[in-house]
C-alpha cells in the first residue's frame, strides 16, 4: 500500500497495525523526517519517502493507493488528471484507489470574507509578530472555494499562500474517475462527525483500476 500525502504517518501507522506493508509519500521534508523518527522509535517497518507525487510520479507498484484528508480536491483540474495518471501507473493490475473528497455540504460551513489582523505572538503562520491578510472566495461554476493568506513580517518579503477546496457530487466523481481509468465500486458518506473545523460532508471513494485499451499504459 502507498499512502499519498502521508504527513507525519498517522494512517501509515494505523494500516501497519492492521498488517499492511505501507510506503508513505509526502512533499514535506519536516513531515517525512518526523514520520521516520517516530516509526523508528515505535519499531514499525514503514518506508517513508519525501517526494512530489505530481511532478516526479510514484515509485514502485502497489495493490492499494490511499489519499485521505480531501487532498484530491486541493488540486486544480489539470493536476487532478496528472495525479490520477500517476496513481494508475503505480497500481498493480486491478489495484484499488481509496480517497476522499468534500461534498456540496462544504458550502454550509464556509462563507466568503476578506479581513486582516495583527498577531503580536507566534501562531500557525509565523513564529514572530506579523500582519495577516486573508480572503475566501466561492467559485460556484468551478464548485470550488479559493483561500488566500498573505503573511507580512517586519523587514521580510510578504509570503502568500493559496489553497483550494473543490467539492463533488457522486455522479460527477464517478464520471470523472471513469474518464481517467477507474471504476467506482463504493462510496461511503456520514463517516465524519459534525465539527467546527471543516465540513462533515465527505465522500469516501473506493475505485478500481480498469485495465483496458485507450486508457493509460499499465
Amino acid at each position: 500500500m502507498v499512502d499519498l500525502g502521508c504527513g507525519p504517518g498517522l494512517y501509515a501507522y494505523a494500516f501497519t497495525e492492521k498488517g499492511y506493508s505501507v510506503t508513505g509519500i509526502d512533499i514535506s521534508p519536516l513531515s517525512i523526517a518526523y514520520a521516520k523518527k517516530w516509526a523508528k522509535l515505535e519499531k514499525k517497518r514503514i518506508e517513508f519517502k519525501c517526494n512530489d507525487y505530481l511532478s516526479t510520479g510514484i515509485d514502485g507498484k502497489y495493490d492499494i493507493a490511499l489519499c485521505i484528508y480531501c487532498d484530491f480536491g486541493a488540486l486544480i483540474p489539470r493536476e487532478q488528471k496528472v495525479f490520477l495518471e500517476n496513481v494508475y501507473r503505480a497500481l498493480d493490475k486491478e489495484g484499488l484507489f481509496v480517497f476522499d473528497v468534500f461534498g456540496k455540504g462544504l458550502c454550509k460551513n464556509k462563507k466568503e470574507y476578506r479581513k486582516w489582523d495583527y498577531e503580536a505572538r507566534k501562531d500557525f503562520w509565523s513564529a514572530r509578530s506579523h500582519y495577516l491578510l486573508q480572503e475566501s472566495v466561492h467559485f460556484k461554476d468551478q464548485k470550488a472555494w479559493g483561500n488566500r493568506t498573505i503573511v507580512i513580517e517586519a523587514k521580510k518579503k510578504p509570503k502568500e499562500y493559496i489553497t483550494w477546496d473543490r467539492y463533488f457530487d457522486e455522479d460527477e466523481i464517478i464520471e470523472f474517475l471513469g474518464a481517467n481509468g477507474f471504476k467506482v465500486e463504493e462510496i461511503k458518506k456520514n463517516l465524519v462527525s459534525k465539527n467546527e473545523f471543516t465540513s462533515n460532508d465527505v465522500l469516501f471513494i473506493k475505485a478500481r483500476k480498469m485495465c483496458q485499451r485507450g486508457v493509460f499504459d499499465a
